[in-house]
């Protein structure tokens, strides 16, 4: 009976999406509200909200109540971390899995038909007066433009999903890496943005293959 009860909350949950009634970013009824609507204890609404938080579907607010959440990031990558410590995932497969992933962001730009490339472009300037810390985040948000510029939301919640857990070995490699490998990874970024600028797939696809070869090298040192 329990377990019926816990489902009518998501059950209505999903109906009043369909309807229209909800969308990302609103307020939910409270427990109370949940179980007085739905005839249900309030002990199963507060375990559906509470199992509905875990999924990152419901955003607690302290004080305020819970939300309606379109980015379950932050609970995609504690789910990563969990399954790296239980040895289910390994850098490696994070690492092949963002190289592909990179591989299809950038076939996607290429497929548009005229893709604003400024912000890559400002980006790369950046790059060759950052040092330090600058540089590491010049390098994200490289890679978080191209993402964007392929205009897939998908793909933006695994970045968002991933990248928490990928970017702290990253971080770390290019906080050791050294000027050469540095300047290398800039130039992989500069025939990354020269290749989409050019339609150029097989630089593209060259200069990408070149830097998460240079990346790995770095996360096995």
């Amino acid at each position: 009976m329990a377990e019926r009860e816990y489902q009518k909350v998501i059950d209505a949950i999903r109906s009043k999406l369909e309807r229209g009634e909800l969308k990302a970013g609103d307020r939910l009824p409270t427990e109370r509200g949940f179980a007085a609507e739905l005839s249900i204890g309030r002990n199963s609404a507060r375990e559906a909200l509470r199992t509905l938080g875990n999924m990152g579907i419901v955003r607690s607010r302290q004080g305020s109540g819970n939300y309606l959440s379109a980015d379950p990031s932050e609970n995609m990558a504690e789910t990563l971390d969990m399954l790296l410590l239980m040895h289910s995932l390994t850098v490696r497969d994070i690492h092949d899995f963002r190289f592909r992933q990179e591989l299809t962001v950038c076939e996607m730009i290429l497929e548009n038909s005229a893709p604003d490339l400024d912000g890559l472009k400002k980006l790369l300037d950046g790059e060759t007066e950052a040092d330090g810390d600058a540089k590491i985040e010049l390098d994200r948000a490289f890679h978080y433009e191209l993402i964007r510029l392929a205009g897939n939301r998908m793909l933006v919640l695994l970045m968002n999903g991933i990248l928490p857990v990928y970017r702290r070995w990253i971080d770390h490699a290019l906080g050791n890496a050294s000027p050469d490998d540095r300047q290398r990874l800039h130039q992989c970024h500069l025939a990354v943005y020269t290749g989409l600028a050019r339609r150029d797939r097989d630089m593209v696809t060259a200069a990408i293959k070149t830097h998460y070869g240079l990346m790995d090298k770095l996360l096995t040192d």
